[in-house]
C-alpha cells in the first residue's frame, strides 16, 4: 500500500504540467512553459507550447511546502532527522531554512512538519461532551425565571 507521500510525488512527477521534472508543479514550471512559448519544447503538453499548457498549469498548480523533508521523499519522518542528526554543525544536509547551517531552527522545522504517529494531524481532537438535556431544561427555567421577575413601568 503507498502513502500519500508517494502517490503525492508519483502523481506530480507524472503530471503533464510538471514542466521541470521535479517534485511539484510551481512558479519554475510556468517560466520553463514562457521560455518555451510557441515552440514545440518543454512546457508542452499537447504538441506546441501555448495557452493550453498554460491552463494546464493552472489546474495543476500545487507548490511543495515541506522545507524539512531533507531526503525529498515527500513526508517529514525519522529518515530526516536521522539526516538531521547526522549533518547538525557539520553541514547544510538538514537545513530547512537555507541559512546555510543544520542547527536548532532545522529541527524545529522537522517537528512541525513530522508527519509520524505523534503529529498533530494524525492526532483525533477531544470530544467535547454535550450538555444533557436536563441541564438544558434547568438552564432555561432559570432563564425563563429570572426575566419574569417584577416588571416597572
Amino acid at each position: 500500500m503507498q502513502d500519500q507521500g508517494c502517490l503525492f510525488l508519483s502523481a506530480n512527477l507524472s503530471n503533464p504540467a510538471n514542466f521541470d521534472d521535479d517534485i511539484d508543479v510551481d512558479g519554475q514550471d510556468v517560466a520553463v512553459w514562457a521560455s518555451a512559448y510557441g515552440q514545440d519544447a518543454e512546457g508542452d503538453t499537447d504538441g506546441d507550447s501555448d495557452g493550453a499548457d498554460f491552463l494546464s498549469w493552472q489546474r495543476n498548480f500545487r507548490p511543495y511546502t515541506l522545507t524539512a523533508d531533507f531526503d525529498l521523499d515527500v513526508v517529514a519522518d525519522q529518515a530526516d532527522l536521522q539526516i538531521w542528526q547526522t549533518t547538525y554543525g557539520i553541514n547544510w544536509g538538514g537545513d530547512s531554512n537555507n541559512s546555510g547551517t543544520t542547527d536548532g531552527a532545522d529541527f524545529l522545522a522537522w517537528q512541525r512538519e513530522f508527519s509520524g504517529d505523534n503529529s498533530a494531524a494524525s492526532q483525533s481532537p477531544a470530544e467535547v461532551p454535550e450538555p444533557s438535556a436536563i441541564v438544558l431544561l434547568l438552564s432555561g427555567l432559570a432563564l425563563l425565571a429570572a426575566s419574569a421577575g417584577p416588571h416597572r413601568s
